[in-house]
C-alpha cells in the first residue's frame, strides 16, 4: 500500500439562510444539463486521491470522476444534484447523498474558468436553504487549499482526518 494523501472531513449543521438570492441561478439538476455537467466532471479535478496518485494517469483519474458523476444519472450513486449556472449554462455541480439526518457532499466541481466567483458558495448556500436541520459532511485532501479555505469560510469544522492508501499490483 502506498500513502496517497491525508483526507480531511468537515462537518456543519445547516443554518437558516435568510436571503435566497444568495444563490441566484442555482437549483436542482435538469436533464438538459447532463452533457455539460459530465464535461465539467471530466475536466476540473486535480486534487482527488486519484489525481494525486502518480501511478494513475490524469486521463484515467478524469475518467473515474466522470463515471462517478455518471452514476448519478444511472441512479447508482447520490440522491440529489445541485447545479450552478451562468446565463443558463452549467458551471458547477454539487452531488449529494442524503439520509434522514445527514447530507454528504459526495462530489463538488466548478469549471476551472469560473472558479473564485462564488459558485461553490452559492451551491452550498442553496443546500443550506433547502435542506434545513441537517448535518452536512464534506471531504477533501489536505493539499486542496481552495476547498479547505471555502469550507472554513462557510463555518465548516474539521471532524475527522484519515490517510488514503492505494494498492497497485
Amino acid at each position: 500500500f502506498k500513502l496517497i494523501t491525508q483526507e480531511l472531513v468537515f462537518e456543519k449543521i445547516t443554518k437558516k439562510i435568510k436571503n435566497k438570492y444568495m444563490f441566484n441561478d442555482t437549483g436542482l439538476f435538469l436533464q438538459k444539463d447532463r452533457f455539460q455537467l459530465l464535461k465539467i466532471s471530466n475536466n476540473n479535478f486535480k486534487y482527488s486521491r486519484f489525481h494525486l496518485d502518480n501511478k494513475i494517469t490524469k486521463k484515467k483519474a478524469n475518467l473515474i470522476k466522470l463515471k462517478w458523476l455518471n452514476n448519478f444519472f444511472l441512479k447508482k450513486r447520490g440522491t440529489d444534484l445541485i447545479v450552478s449556472k451562468i446565463k443558463k449554462k452549467p458551471v458547477g455541480f454539487l452531488l449529494l447523498i442524503k439520509t434522514k439526518d445527514t447530507i454528504i457532499i459526495d462530489l463538488i466541481a466548478v469549471d476551472k474558468s469560473y472558479t473564485g466567483r462564488g459558485f461553490a458558495t452559492s451551491m452550498i448556500n442553496y443546500l443550506e436553504y433547502n435542506y434545513k436541520s441537517k448535518r452536512i459532511y464534506v471531504g477533501t485532501q489536505k493539499n486542496n487549499f481552495h476547498s479547505i479555505s471555502l469550507y472554513k469560510k462557510m463555518k465548516f469544522k474539521i471532524c475527522r482526518k484519515y490517510n488514503s492508501y492505494h494498492l497497485h499490483i
